[in-house]
């Protein structure tokens, strides 16, 4: 009775023998089902336990056999691993596990896994960010490339939801930002639609201006990829320019790019490198071009700047110097009746003063 008082303090015994006996029957009872009860969950999670334990086992077999290059213990772990086909443990390995092969370059390890993902599982040939041409892309292997599209993958999938400023878009787009010429060049031969190639691809041309890649960005104009395509109001000239690469530059000039294209209707390739103190870069813009004309080097930007404002403000005096020679206005208002010599003058700028008055700034200007 203490014992069973003990266990369920809340229970009333009475001197009634009947009832008390059914009420230790009932609380016996009540006690032998929780016991069975946490025995039961004692084994549950005990084989739970050694289930996920031999999971992680098969899953480092699994990997090992990829990186040892043992195809026969591959098999044989891929045939053991049907006991985890009900989770969907087996369905997420495989993938990884031909992405990892696919960066190894082993194309006899990923022939195996293709063959057995494509037997167990949905066809998914599509697997995002994790396509394996991605990381075929990162090895710098085109022979894994073309045995994967001849699998059946897509060259032109989109990776992940990422800005074009990344690398993040088509397996394209990564090959271009990463500087892989022999890639790129496939990929090209595989296309005979320029257009398509660029409505696929977001212009890798931008993306190769961006990144300074200049024989991809030689290949992509040869192929036919005008100068002036832009992705929105995204110009490859201005990224060029913004980044500072000059060859780019001289690049795009050369096949005839807008000189005076604005970065969404703003700001003017002359006025970022201005801004960022690129002297040879806005040299080559202020210079007549066989196709082209110059860049105005009194572009106003959104904010009411001038291209000398932006090199004023920021101590560029070199590239100011290039600006007034080829005809920037020294007196020219900006915004708040800011002018560059009233900003070398807030600057404590002596040596950018002398440069405006020498070119004939005005020491006093009204609206």
């Amino acid at each position: 009775m203490n014992l069973i008082k003990s266990h369920i303090p809340h229970v009333q015994f009475t001197n009634n023998s009947h009832i008390v006996s059914q009420n230790k029957t009932n609380i016996l009872r009540k006690l032998k089902d929780t016991f069975y009860e946490q025995a039961n969950q004692k084994l549950i999670d005990r084989n739970i336990i050694e289930y996920e334990t031999n999971i992680q086992d098969w899953e480092n077999n699994l990997l090992s056999s990829i990186n040892k290059s043992n195809c026969a213990d591959l098999i044989d772990c891929l045939n053991a691993g049907e006991y985890f086909k009900t989770t969907k443990k087996l369905f997420e390995t495989t993938k990884i596990a031909i992405i990892t092969s696919a960066r190894l370059k082993n194309k006899d390890i990923t022939k195996i896994l293709l063959n057995y993902f494509q037997d167990n599982f949905p066809t998914e040939k599509l697997f995002g960010f994790n396509n394996p041409l991605y990381h075929a892309v990162c090895a710098k292997d085109i022979n894994m490339m073309e045995f994967l599209v001849n699998e059946g993958f897509y060259s032109d999938v989109t990776l992940e939801n990422g800005t074009i400023y990344s690398d993040r878009t088509t397996i394209m787009n990564k090959a271009v930002a990463s500087g892989h010429v022999s890639i790129v060049s496939w990929l090209l031969r595989q296309e005979n639609n320029i257009d398509e190639l660029m409505r696929r691809y977001q212009n890798p041309l931008f993306i190769a201006a961006t990144n300074g890649r200049i024989q991809i960005m030689e290949m992509l104009l040869n192929k036919g990829v005008g100068a002036n395509r832009f992705i929105g109001e995204k110009s490859p000239l201005y990224q060029a320019s913004w980044r500072g690469y000059l060859q780019a530059v001289k690049l795009l000039l050369d096949f005839s790019a807008d000189v005076n294209c604005r970065f969404y209707g703003k700001e003017t390739a002359v006025y970022v490198a201005a801004k960022c103190g690129y002297t040879n870069i806005v040299k080559v813009l202020l210079t007549k071009h066989s196709t082209i004309g110059i860049a105005d080097p009194n572009s106003v930007s959104s904010g009411k700047d001038t291209p000398l404002y932006a090199a004023v403000s920021n101590g560029h005096i070199d590239t100011a110097r290039a600006l007034l020679d080829a005809g920037a206005d020294p007196d020219a208002l900006a915004s708040g009746d800011d002018t560059p010599l009233s900003i070398a003058k807030k600057n404590g700028d002596e040596s950018m003063i002398i440069l405006l008055l020498i070119h004939n700034a005005t020491v006093s200007v009204s609206r």
